[in-house]
């Protein structure tokens, strides 16, 4: 089993069932997650910005929270360890560099970024995202 950070794009997409979520699903299911404590925050924000858009209804929202809250995601404070960080971007890398996990993330300018030390893993579709 190989450990993972997820970060809150690629679970959003993962929880929303895009076109995206099948490549998401294919590495991160039967390994061990690991987040940020933020992630649920992080994911609530993107749900509540694509309700308010009207690119989501409200009962998919709901569903999706739920589908989070009961995903076995090894939420940890990663605060400490991000302590200098200017974004909440930085909680992943930092989270991913303290448990030498690769990061999986749907973010595109995460996965741009300069060499961190760690591995980050982008997935993207070709199809718009929310």
């Amino acid at each position: 089993m190989s450990r993972y950070v997820v970060g809150a794009s690629a679970a959003a997409e993962h929880l929303l069932r895009t076109s995206l979520a099948l490549k998401i699903a294919a590495v991160i299911e039967g390994n061990l997650l690991l987040a940020s404590e933020l992630l649920d925050l992080e994911v609530l924000s993107v749900l509540r910005r694509a309700v308010l858009g009207r690119q989501l209804n409200k009962q998919r929202a709901v569903r999706a929270i739920e589908d989070l809250m009961d995903r076995p995601i090894d939420r940890r404070d990663f605060v400490e360890g991000g302590r200098r960080a200017q974004q909440t971007d930085a909680l992943y890398v930092a989270a991913a560099r303290l448990t030498d996990a690769p990061l999986i993330t749907a973010h595109g300018p995460l996965a741009r970024a300069p060499s961190f030390g760690i591995i980050v893993e982008k997935l993207r579709s070709q199809a718009a995202i929310l």
